[in-house]
């Protein structure tokens, strides 16, 4: 398998490569890019993932924010909701404070993952902001401990 994954990088890494970033990682912190863009006189979300697998008990999630717009936002990720019956408005994570990004600036938006009870693993839906308005509205997947 490993020779298989060797031979697939050097011959299509473009292919290849995409997959792998959104595989779940191991190390405990999953690390994603937001990236704002001026359209229009706004500043918009431009590319941002749609969907976060393999978060666990204790990992950090980050968000990378690249501002290429004229004006300093501050970006944010908030609303999440527990996608079951109730579609619930639940907290899965520990948020920082969400600091100002700069004209053409870079930033980051960070989290770590509660110790939630079963129940409460499974997907989430959740808003990308920008000033505090939803920008889009992505997925968020925690799941159990490794058994």
């Amino acid at each position: 398998m490993k020779a298989r994954t060797v031979l697939c990088l050097s011959a299509f890494s473009a292919l290849v490569l995409v997959p792998l970033w959104s595989q779940p990682q191991e190390s405990g912190l999953i690390s994603r890019s937001i990236v704002l863009s001026e359209e229009g006189g706004s500043c918009v979300v431009s590319a941002s993932p749609t969907r976060i697998d393999g978060a666990r008990r204790n990992f950090n999630i980050q968000w990378h924010v690249i501002n290429e717009c004229s004006r300093a936002v501050t970006p944010g990720v908030g609303n999440f909701k527990h996608v079951d019956a109730d579609n619930q408005a639940k907290l899965p994570l520990d948020l920082e404070e969400f600091q100002p990004v700069a004209p053409n600036g870079r930033g980051r938006i960070r989290g770590k993952v509660k110790d939630l009870p079963e129940e409460d693993w499974g997907l989430y839906k959740y808003d990308i902001l920008i000033d505090g308005e939803v920008a889009e509205d992505p997925e968020l997947e925690i799941e159990g401990p490794r058994g």
